[in-house]
């Protein structure tokens, strides 16, 4: 599974993607991801995009992240992947 997107020499992610590579919910990603926005709200907004994804006929909501926003939420994770990763 790739776990990084290329586009236009930019390099991003989901939350989706990322609760998939590490075993994760979600819901649970999508959570930690909020919870950044109270520390630092100019540096969520740069690197935390809003967006949505579609399934089973409904639209989901998740976020698009860059390099930075990866490894911020990333460093907050436990586990043997996230430890593998650090």
């Amino acid at each position: 599974m790739q776990l990084v997107i290329s586009e236009n020499a930019k390099v991003t992610t989901t939350s989706l993607l990322i609760a998939q590579k590490f075993g994760k919910d979600h819901k649970n990603v999508l959570r930690d991801i909020e919870l950044l926005q109270k520390n630092d709200p100019e540096f969520w907004r740069l690197n935390f995009e809003p967006s949505v994804y579609e399934s089973r006929g409904k639209e989901y909501k998740m976020y698009i992240l860059t390099r930075n926003g990866f490894t911020l939420l990333v460093m907050g994770f436990t586990g043997a992947l996230a430890s593998k990763f650090k």
